[in-house]
């Protein structure tokens, strides 16, 4: 009888179980679904590392010089001097400080001027100067066959990019550079576009770049006989520098030489800034790589304000071709840009070529598609006096635009002006400090309430035997990483909903 009058624990057990599970009924109402919760936007703060990679930084011929210019620009609020920065050979192991340090007056360094083979430079910052840490190089070859100035920025490495340029007919010579700074191999596949639609070449996919290395790629073997290309440059595994230079002679006559900017990925609407005038040709390239006909509409930005040029306002790009476009006697009269809108997705570039000489020798420059400045571009590499010169193209296709140019001389020296661009204009200045022959660095920021305002360095050199010239395009630096925020996970202690 005393087993049936203990019924105490029994019901204690049942409280319980019965208490827990009102409570977990009462946890799921009450604890939101783990899918409801929305991970917290990503936090822009100031980038830590910044690497590039300057692909040609070498000279075998006589007569030419190859200057690099590494910069992280004074004009960034917040950042400061502290920090490592430097640049190395891409084959050496060392440091990236064992080749040159900072002046840290002004922010900058002259690499090296040389006429020697040495291969690809490397360039990386850390902490306080990784923020806008840029490069550029500048070549100028005055005699022979390869007579011309050569120009790029140095790249940060990239998984994929468009190049609209270029060709691989009797003369013309095309080279893709691949630098890999790496420890591992990396590799990359080219897509090519023509006249004709996509060209068809297996050699192209999966070509190999070894460690610590810089690979050329001679297009015109590739695809040799097409007059004019676009590329898509994509990195399958790995990290790579992509740049590409082009050249045209006849015989022993140059007709040109320098490298090809990267295009935008291919949009319904683009811009191409920084198109000097001058005689001489200007052929428009255009990019469709869709499945479908793209039907562009073209309008020159120049300096009285913005108009669709006669006999070219609208032309028809034929799905998965290039198509160019004479517009040489509309730009050779002011100094430009181009807005190109589509009703398909496309990219462009545009040739430069000065008026020959008697001789028949000329030099051609290459711009591209261009993002609007947003926050800072950098030019680090411009120079004048002793026949150099350099100007600022920018154009503001939509409303007016402002930006602030800081001039920083290799001792430090410092000169900063506010330049008005007017809607759907194109205003051209003069670049550095006046007289005096002397390198310098360019930064180039968007005012606040500024409009788009696309631009681009034209550098230019008056020789005996005819000008030279290269157009650099600017874009913004790599001032800020964008940083994924953690977001407290719940989710293991509440059980599954299904």
């Amino acid at each position: 009888m005393a087993a049936l009058s203990e019924p105490g624990p029994r019901r204690s057990v049942t409280m319980a179980v019965g208490l827990f599970g009102a409570g977990l009924i009462l946890g799921l109402v009450a604890v939101p679904s783990p899918t409801r919760l929305e991970p917290p936007p990503a936090v822009s703060e100031p980038a830590v590392t910044t690497a590039f990679v300057c692909p040609d930084f070498r000279g075998s011929n006589k007569g030419l010089r190859t200057t690099v210019i590494a910069t992280t620009p004074r004009a960034i609020s917040g950042t400061s001097a502290k920090g490592t920065a430097g640049l190395k050979y891409i084959r050496s192991s060392q440091s990236p400080r064992s080749l040159v340090r900072f002046n840290a007056k002004s922010g900058s360094a002259i690499a090296l001027e040389t006429s020697r083979t040495r291969g690809a430079l490397v360039g990386i910052a850390r902490a306080g100067l990784a923020p806008g840490f840029s490069g550029g190089q500048l070549s100028v070859q005055t005699s022979g066959v390869s007579r011309a100035m050569t120009g790029v920025h140095c790249a940060d490495v990239g998984s994929q990019k468009w190049f609209v340029g270029g060709g691989a007919t009797n003369g013309q010579r095309t080279f893709l550079f691949l630098s890999n700074a790496e420890n591992r191999r990396a590799t990359v596949d080219v897509d090519f576009y023509g006249p004709n639609g996509p060209i068809d070449t297996p050699s192209s996919r999966g070509i190999v770049v070894a460690a610590r290395s810089t690979r050329s790629v001679a297009i015109d073997r590739l695809v040799p006989g097409v007059a004019r290309l676009a590329m898509r440059v994509s990195v399958t595994s790995g990290r790579l520098g992509m740049a590409i230079r082009s050249s045209d002679r006849r015989g022993s006559v140059p007709l040109g030489s320098d490298f090809i900017p990267e295009a935008v990925a291919p949009a319904q609407t683009v811009v191409i800034p920084a198109l000097p005038a001058g005689a001489g040709t200007r052929s428009l390239l255009i990019v469709a790589p869709g499945d479908e006909d793209a039907d562009v509409q073209i309008k020159v930005i120049g300096a009285d304000g913005t108009f669709s040029p006669s006999g070219a306002a609208r032309v028809t790009v034929g799905a998965r071709s290039v198509r160019r476009v004479d517009l040489s006697s509309i730009l050779s009269r002011e100094s430009s840009g181009l807005l190109i809108q589509s009703d398909r997705p496309v990219t462009a570039g545009v040739n430069v070529r000065l008026k020959p000489r008697r001789d028949g020798s000329t030099d051609y420059a290459w711009s591209a598609a261009t993002p609007a400045i947003s926050t800072i571009a950098v030019e680090p590499v411009s120079r004048r006096g002793n026949g150099f010169n350099a100007i600022l193209i920018a154009s503001a296709p939509q409303g007016a635009g402002q930006l602030e140019l800081t001039y920083t001389s290799l001792g430090g020296a410092v000169r900063k002006r506010v330049i008005a661009v007017g809607a759907g204009r194109t205003v051209s200045v003069a670049m550095g400090f006046g007289l005096g022959s002397a390198w310098f660095t360019t930064s180039v920021r968007a005012l606040p309430g500024s409009g788009p305002v696309y631009a681009g360095r034209l550098q230019t050199l008056k020789t005996t035997r005819g000008a030279l010239f290269t157009i650099s395009p600017l874009r913004d630096a790599r001032i800020n990483v964008e940083v994924p925020q953690a977001l407290p996970d719940l989710s293991a202690a509440v059980p599954s909903t299904f």
